[in-house]
C-alpha cells in the first residue's frame, strides 16, 4: 500500500515539472519565390533546416538587445559560452536555422539562472560553429 501511494504521488508530480528549454534540432520550411526568373523552373527540396545558432536576448528579441556570453576555450576545437541571468529580468532565447531566415523565439523561464553552450569550432553550419551541447541551470 505504501509503495502504491508513493508511486501514485510520483506519477502525479511528474507533469508539474517544467520541460527543459530546447531549440528544435531542425525545422521544415515552406518557402515561396517572390520573383519570376524566365527560363528557370522552380523546384523544392525536402532538406531539413538544421539548428545553426542560439541567441540570448535581454527582453523581447524584437528590441534587438542580444547579449554576448562569457567565452572560454577549453580545447583546440571547442568554445564554451556562458550567459548568467539577473533575477527579475526577462530574457528570451532565439533559435536560428540553416538556409532560412525563420527564427523560433520564446521567453526564458524566470527560474533559469544561466545558459552554457558548447560549440565545435571544427564544424560549421551556415558559417557558425556547430552547437554541440546546451545546458540550462536553474
Amino acid at each position: 500500500m505504501r509503495t502504491q501511494l508513493l508511486t501514485s504521488f510520483l506519477f502525479l508530480a511528474v507533469p508539474a515539472l517544467a520541460a527543459e528549454l530546447t531549440c528544435p534540432a531542425s525545422i521544415t520550411v515552406d518557402e515561396t519565390l517572390t520573383s519570376n526568373h524566365e527560363g528557370w523552373t522552380v523546384g523544392r527540396t525536402d532538406l531539413l533546416r538544421r539548428l545553426s545558432g542560439i541567441t540570448i536576448f535581454e527582453g523581447n528579441p524584437a528590441d534587438m538587445a542580444s547579449l554576448i556570453g562569457e567565452q572560454r576555450k577549453p580545447a583546440k576545437t571547442m568554445i564554451v559560452s556562458t550567459w548568467r541571468f539577473t533575477p527579475g529580468a526577462q530574457y528570451w532565447v532565439s533559435c536560428s536555422y540553416s538556409g532560412t531566415r525563420i527564427v523560433l523565439s520564446q521567453p526564458i523561464p524566470q527560474s533559469y539562472r544561466a545558459c552554457i553552450i558548447t560549440y565545435a569550432t571544427d564544424v560549421s553550419i551556415d558559417g557558425a560553429p556547430e552547437i554541440r551541447k546546451v545546458e540550462w541551470h536553474h
